[in-house]
Parts: C-alpha cells; sequence; structure tokens
C-alpha cells in the first residue's frame, strides 16, 4: 500500500476516535450531573459590584440638588421638541434650577403682565394690551353672557322692566246681585303679583263685610281677605290691596244672611 494512503487510513481512524471518545464523555456529563461543580466566587462578586453601581446611581433623595456635570448619578433631563430643526432640545435652567422662559413676542414675564395690568385709575380704550375683567349679565332668551353695560363715567346703565296691567271693568261682578252665601264670577289673576279690589254695592241698609277668596289651582279656594264697604252716599264702596303670589284665581263671597244687590267688582293687577 501506498504511505500516503496509508497515512489517510491512520488519520481517519484517529478522527473516528476522538469523536467516539468526546460523545462518551459528554455522555457521562449528561448522565451524572451531581458531579458537576460550578464556582460562583467571581459571579457573586460581580453581582454584588452591580447592585453597588446602582445603589451610586440613585443617591439619597435629598442629594438632587448636588448633582453636577459628570456625576455618577441617575438623572431625567426634562426634554422640548424643537420642531423647527426636528430634533430634542433639554429645558434651559439657572444655577439655582429656575427654568428659563422666553416669550415668543419677546420681553420678560413680569414686564409683560406689568402692561396687562397697568395702574388702577388706568382708563382701559378699545384695542389696549390690558388685563380686562368684565361683569357679564346671562341672557336667559339666547342661552349666552353679554357684559353689563356702562355709560361715559362708567356707571352701569340698568334698563327697568315695564310691568304690564290686567284685569278690567266688572270682571268679577258687574252691576250683579249676590244672594245669600253665593259666589261671585271667577278671576284669572295668574299673571298678576299685585292686586286692587275696587267693590261697591248699593245695599246701603247692610254693614255687612264680603269675603274675597283665592285658590292656586282653581279647584280649591281659601279666604285670603275680607273687605268691609263703607257707607257713600246711596252706595258702599271697598278697596283692598291684595298681595297674589301664587294665587291663579280669585272670587268673592257673601258670608251673611243679607243679599247684596247692585254689584261692581273689579280686580285690576300687575307682574
Amino acid at each position: 500500500m501506498p504511505k500516503s494512503l496509508k497515512l489517510q487510513s491512520e488519520l481517519g481512524t484517529s478522527h473516528k476516535d476522538l469523536l467516539t471518545d468526546i460523545k462518551g464523555h459528554l455522555l457521562a456529563v449528561k448522565n451524572n450531573t451531581s458531579s458537576l461543580q460550578l464556582n460562583t466566587d467571581t459571579l457573586e462578586a460581580k453581582i454584588q459590584s452591580t447592585n453597588d453601581k446602582l445603589d451610586s446611581f440613585s443617591g439619597h433623595t435629598n442629594n438632587t440638588g448636588a448633582i453636577g456635570d459628570g456625576s455618577t448619578q441617575l438623572r431625567t433631563v426634562g426634554l422640548g421638541y424643537d420642531r423647527a430643526n426636528g430634533k430634542a432640545v433639554s429645558f434651559l435652567v439657572d444655577s439655582l434650577g429656575h427654568q428659563q422662559v422666553d416669550l415668543v413676542s419677546g420681553g420678560d414675564i413680569k414686564t409683560t403682565l406689568d402692561s396687562l395690568s397697568g395702574a388702577g385709575n388706568n382708563n382701559v380704550g378699545e384695542g389696549q394690551t390690558k388685563l380686562q375683567i368684565f361683569n357679564y349679565g346671562r341672557d336667559t332668551t339666547a342661552g349666552n353672557y353679554k357684559p353689563m353695560k356702562v355709560n361715559g363715567d362708567g356707571r352701569q346703565e340698568v334698563l327697568v322692566a315695564v310691568s304690564s296691567n290686567y284685569g278690567g271693568n266688572g270682571n268679577l261682578l258687574n252691576n250683579e246681585a249676590m244672594n245669600a252665601s253665593t259666589t261671585s264670577n271667577i278671576a284669572d289673576v295668574s299673571a298678576f303679583n299685585k292686586g286692587n279690589l275696587l267693590y261697591e254695592d248699593a245695599t246701603t241698609s247692610s254693614s255687612d263685610t264680603v269675603d274675597v277668596e283665592g285658590s292656586g289651582n282653581g279647584a280649591k279656594y281659601y279666604k285670603i281677605a275680607t273687605l268691609s264697604p263703607a257707607l257713600r252716599g246711596s252706595i258702599r264702596e271697598g278697596v283692598s290691596v291684595l298681595d297674589l303670589h301664587g294665587i291663579t284665581h280669585l272670587r268673592l263671597k257673601n258670608s251673611s244672611s243679607t243679599g247684596f244687590t247692585s254689584i261692581t267688582a273689579s280686580i285690576y293687577g300687575s307682574n
């Protein structure tokens, strides 16, 4: 056999023997891990070193004022985004930690606020850049708020609402009789806040009074006043001023045993 072929054969045999030996040792390790030993001394030291480093990063809560450039501390920096240049920029503070702020229009905040507030006796004209406070009132009809109006002297202008008058002549009784224990016609007084009852009859021989009854629903009536007509020549006259808040209906009642004749009774009022 040539020498080169013999050498190749020997090398192949040695290579196979080496692989067989390696496989045998690996199998032994797999089947007997109880004898496997690891030295963790170095690993534990590195873990402790890492913990120490983290502690030095965090520091104490009262140590934040002593963090200088280059200090090994865990720090959080506030950033703002500069859109024009497409990058993040940290907020600027002075040596005391006061954040530096620039107004876009220029100038410092204090000067600008002073110019907005002005002096207490400074008249604010239309279009002036002043800090203005307006008194507003709510327009319940339109559902919004409007500033209160003043004149040139600063006096508030107030519009006094004109009240409406209601009622009419003879709306309770119009030259009519009212027998004993009977009532008059009923007048709707739901729009009234105040009312004036005017009464006259021709029963000059009687001094009996007339009951005034009111209702909040037009069904149940209560005595709310007593009218005492006084003799005036050939007639009796009486007037009664009534507070009608919440009263919706009004009528008269003859509670005497005498019938009254030629009665004209009217209720007038306003809101």
